[in-house]
């Protein structure tokens, strides 16, 4: 028996020992032809190098040069030194302005462009933060509903004198409130007790037609309110005041105030397109709509007695006041549901002082205004207005009509719901991306504004000087004279040089300044040059053709100019010293020198890969031997390196001819060689 099991523990380590170097042979297999399948690649050691940066193009020869000095703003002549006729050398005055008037138009656009921007700044910040007031809003909103709800199946059960077929036991209803404030906002608690059947809504018609952001119907089972939003047809019906829709299902007119640019007679309103007529009062029109919209606060107090009486004559008062400086609807009607809101908190914890409760509607409404929720031609008047008709109430006598009403608690319930809808409407604007786009476009506006009347003034406060030999040939500005934006102004030319025109593609213009040096080649030579001038506006397409893009990376300019998608911005270069081998109407070579760039990081372009992402290289890992894509950020270019600004450091080494088909951003390689710049 020993002798058999010796036998069989030998066949099976044999057996193992078999299957390991099976394993092994395999693995090594595996990896060798691994290794066998790595990709060949050359690699170059990142160093520093000088860039000379250029922006080369083509363009035709012409004769002649012309340069029209335009005042571009009103300013006062000093003196003009020069007339019809005169030949003027580089660099001579040709005429001085004062530019006093400016100084007061550019420091005044700077300052609404520094509060613009400011206020851009500030809607991106509160962008954020007004998404999650949102979120809080609309949870306010929702347990408002419910207990707005709650209060009014309780008041039908109280009401109802039916009497049930059907066996139910139901314990008497307990209900309880508590009353907070917060923000301004007032919410109220409502709890309430009672058994019943569990109720699926079925609405009763026809709707109710007591509110602006919803119509409301009754539940036929169990008495509960369903809302829904209204649905608006269009087109818009048109009348003097107001444009209106009309609620495709319960057909509840909604009235908006018509939005005119200017007091001019026939002006189009901007958003239904009609035309203001005679008669038209926009305080009028704003205080109708907002009566409107107030219609569910007032119908809300029509339960608390003879003391909503005075509430209510408060309220419509208040309305007809703060028309004449609102605005818009919105300020008005919100502020109007604020004062009611702050009202009735303030009664239903006792405080019946109009001192108390005028402070508290003035703190409440001046917090509006840091919200945005309300907007005034006079804000601090609108406080006072406001704050002095509160004070004229007898809040006393007032409160004790409420005190024995039956219904202040769903009265109360009512206007908090409307305050919070005006608050949501305010976090959704602010919230959107819409309003940030909308003042980045106004700050850009005010900027481009500042920016052009700065640079006219400047111009002018240097004066007119000749950027070229050359003869005036019009000069329509007098000394003492005031100039206007639309004026010639002095015009100098000079026939007996040459020119060549090229166009600059988007990636380029704003690379070339008037002044730089410029290498002109023709079939028969070489010339100096220089920038004369660059057009403000491109010309020659409407959109920006993909060619400029990679003409700038290239090094070469005014691609677009090719086809017919592209637009180019036209540049004039003056060819110094111009002699018969350079011809009219042929087609010369211009290089303009943009900078020089000593000792920077610098990058072979063979070893870059351009992509609709980025620009990409292959970096070389030692110790793993391998290669993997990465981004990098480039500067000032040449016709053979790229600046690197970002994403590589001197002495990294990278594939120097990276291929267009590598299938991986990190993979195996084998060195080939190192190249050597």
């Amino acid at each position: 028996m020993a002798t058999v099991k010796k036998s069989k523990t030998k066949k099976i380590v044999s057996a193992v020992i078999a299957v390991i170097l099976v394993v092994a042979i395999a693995v090594t297999g595996i990896v060798i032809g691994s290794r066998g399948k790595r990709t060949d690649v050359t690699l170059y050691t990142i160093s520093t190098d000088n860039i000379v940066q250029t922006v080369s193009s083509t363009g035709k020869v012409s004769s002649g040069v012309k340069k029209e000095y335009k005042p571009g703003s009103v300013a006062t002549v000093k003196k003009v030194y020069v007339e019809v006729g005169d030949e003027v050398k580089k660099g001579d005055l040709l005429a001085s302005f004062d530019t006093s008037a400016l100084d007061q138009q550019v420091a005044s656009l700077n300052a609404a462009y520094t509060s613009s921007n400011a206020s851009y700044q500030e809607a991106v910040q509160h962008q954020a933060e007004a998404a999650k007031q949102l979120k809080s809003i609309n949870s306010s909103i929702a347990k408002a509903e419910k207990t707005l709800k709650k209060i009014e199946k309780e008041e039908k059960k109280k009401a109802s004198t039916t009497k049930t077929t059907k066996k139910q036991t139901t314990t008497a209803p307990t209900t309880t409130s508590t009353t907070s404030n917060s923000g301004g906002i007032f919410t109220t608690t409502t709890t309430t007790t009672t058994v019943t059947e569990k109720c699926n809504h079925v609405p009763g018609g026809p709707y109710s037609q007591s509110g602006i952001s919803y119509h409301y119907a009754t539940c036929q089972k169990c008495g509960a309110m369903v809302q829904e939003s209204h649905l608006y047809e269009n087109p818009k019906k048109l009348d003097n005041s107001v444009h209106t829709y009309k609620c495709s299902k319960c057909h509840y007119v909604l009235k908006e105030v018509h939005n005119f640019e200017s007091s001019a007679l026939n002006t189009p309103c901007t958003v239904c397109g009609a035309k203001r007529e005679a008669g038209f009062n926009e305080s009028e029109a704003k205080l109708e709509v907002a009566l409107e919209q107030l219609q569910p606060v007032f119908d809300s107090l029509k339960d608390l007695g003879e003391a909503s009486k005075q509430i209510v004559v408060l309220l419509t008062g208040l309305a007809n006041d703060l028309s004449q400086i609102a605005k818009d609807v919105d300020s008005l009607t919100n502020t109007i549901t604020i004062v009611a809101n702050v009202i009735m908190y303030e009664i239903s914890v006792g405080n019946l002082s109009a001192d108390k409760i005028a402070e508290a509607v003035g703190k409440a409404v001046t917090e509006a205004f840091k919200q945005g929720m309300i907007e005034f031609i006079d804000s601090g008047a609108a406080v006072q207005m406001i704050e002095a008709a509160v004070k004229s109430v007898d809040w006393k006598k007032v409160g004790k009509g409420i005190a024995e009403s039956d219904g202040f608690i769903k009265a109360f319930a009512q206007i908090q719901l409307a305050a919070l809808y005006a608050q949501r409407e305010v976090y959704t604007v602010t919230a959107s991306a819409s309003t940030v786009n909308a003042q980045r476009q106004a700050t850009n506006a005010a900027k481009n504004a500042y920016e052009t009347v700065r640079d006219a003034r400047d111009e002018l406060a240097d004066g007119w000087k000749a950027e070229f030999n050359g003869v005036i040939t019009t000069c329509d500005i007098t000394s003492g004279a005031q100039t206007t934006a639309l004026q010639t102004g002095i015009t100098l030319e000079n026939m007996n040089t040459r020119v060549v025109t090229i166009s600059l593609g988007e990636y380029d213009v704003h690379k070339v300044k008037e002044g730089m040096t410029a290498t002109v080649k023709t079939a028969y030579g070489t010339y100096d040059g220089l920038v004369a001038s660059i057009a403000p506006t491109a010309t020659g397409g409407s959109e920006t053709s993909m060619l400029d893009s990679v003409g700038s990376m290239a090094g070469i300019s005014g691609l677009s100019s090719l086809t017919n998608s592209g637009a180019g911005v036209e540049c004039k270069i003056i060819v110094d010293h111009p002699d018969e081998n350079i011809i009219v109407g042929f087609d010369a070579d211009v290089e303009i020198v943009t900078g020089t760039f000593n000792n920077v990081p610098a990058v072979p372009i063979e070893s870059i890969v351009l992509e609709k992402q980025g620009t990409f290289v292959y970096v070389y890992d030692p110790e793993e031997e391998t290669v993997t894509k990465t981004q990098i950020q480039t500067g000032a270019t040449s016709d053979t390196s790229y600046e690197i600004v970002s994403g590589l450091t001197v002495g990294q080494q990278i594939v120097a001819t990276p291929q267009t088909d590598y299938e991986e951003e990190t993979f195996k390689v084998r060195v080939v060689t190192n190249k050597i710049k």
